[in-house]
């Protein structure tokens, strides 16, 4: 019986976790707001001497770059725009 029970109390703890992110939102003055992920921009996190130079070479445009230094390393973190990515598909 034991078992039973714990198997049990251990599946509704798992599927409640696999559920529990499935559509992102938030919450703005009482207003339900839907998040929705870009397709056209990638946000690449590498090491602060990182040259973003490389990334252009590649055929990525940079949009911006941040240094972040509230963790345990200091990191880059550079915004960038898809090369496959239609510029026209951009400004709508």
């Amino acid at each position: 019986m034991k078992k039973v029970l714990l198997f049990l109390v251990m599946f509704l703890a798992i599927s409640l976790s696999v559920f529990a992110q499935n559509d992102g939102y938030y919450w703005y003055k009482g207003e339900k707001i839907s998040l929705v992920p870009s397709e056209s921009t990638v946000n690449v996190i590498t090491t602060a001497e990182f040259q973003t130079i490389q990334l252009t070479t590649l055929g990525f445009e940079v949009i911006s770059e941040v240094v972040d230094q509230s963790a345990l390393q200091t990191r880059k973190i550079v915004k960038t725009v898809l090369p496959f990515i239609n510029k026209k598909i951009l400004k709508q």
